[in-house]
């Protein structure tokens, strides 16, 4: 997850920035290099998430008799954010155009897909662990299709080919993605080591309590990141034509109604 959000922010960004201006050139250039990277990352991710499937008992407290299905929950969740990231460059082509209604739509499936697969297996087969971890791939690949048609239909210049990828443009977006990636490992540590700390200190059970009442503020969170994103195309917008007394202006705006909606 913190991968994929250093993605999303330097993909978005420049890509923003390049349609708004009209390169085409460098947009296809841009969407290529980052569709390849981020291939290469989620296959990284998978490879990375193998020990997960016998060894994850030697990173947080997993009662007995549950260490295989844990294992499975977790990798296959590390699978669904190897498919998430490699979402990356068509879910920036639906941000670039301002279209949060097409993205909201792929949210949506995913989570209809999630809780659909959920409850076929439970109802098909004895309830397993690993069958919330299968859901959340399930999810992942619902939201990348719709999001891959969404960005076809947005932008038809931009296509996928492999002699697209240009390594300077990759450097490009690791200067920007890396201070992204940095940041969101603080905000891991701020908002979600009390859980790994719960779960290795108190147990199970009672970290499984804890997290529970963590939902309310996880909501409030995602919220306040759901609407400030909204404002962040037209912000970019603005910057790439040079109207940078009106991006300020709006920006200004954008703060103050945040902070009051919350």
């Amino acid at each position: 997850n913190v991968i994929t959000a250093g993605l999303n922010a330097a993909v978005g960004r420049h890509l923003t920035v390049a349609m708004s201006s009209g390169d085409d050139v460098r947009a296809n250039g841009i969407f290529n290099s980052s569709l390849w990277a981020s291939a290469l990352v989620g296959l990284l991710m998978c490879v990375l998430g193998l020990p997960l499937l016998t060894h994850i008992a030697h990173w947080i407290d997993v009662p007995a008799g549950w260490e295989g299905d844990a294992g499975w929950l977790f990798f296959l969740t590390v699978g669904g954010l190897a498919v998430t990231t490699l979402g990356t460059p068509f879910q920036s082509v639906v941000y670039s155009r301002n279209r949060f209604d097409l993205q909201n739509l792929g949210n949506i499936l995913g989570l209809v897909a999630r809780v659909v697969v959920v409850v076929v297996l439970f109802q098909l087969t004895v309830p397993k662990l690993w069958h919330v971890g299968a859901s959340v791939l399930c999810a992942a690949l619902a939201t990348i299709a719709v999001v891959m048609v969404a960005s076809r239909r947005l932008a038809p210049a931009l296509r996928p080919r492999l002699d697209g990828f240009s390594w300077p443009v990759v450097k490009e977006l690791g200067g920007t993605g890396g201070w992204v990636f940095i940041s969101q490992i603080g905000t891991l540590l701020l908002i979600n080591i009390d859980l790994l700390v719960a779960n290795k200190v108190v147990g199970a059970a009672a970290g499984g309590q804890y997290a529970l009442v963590l939902q309310w503020s996880m909501l409030l969170r995602n919220f306040a990141l759901v609407v400030s994103g909204v404002f962040g195309p037209t912000i970019l917008t603005l910057h790439a034509q040079g109207k940078l007394d009106e991006m300020i202006d709006y920006a200004r705006a954008s703060v103050r109604h945040l902070g009051l909606v919350m």
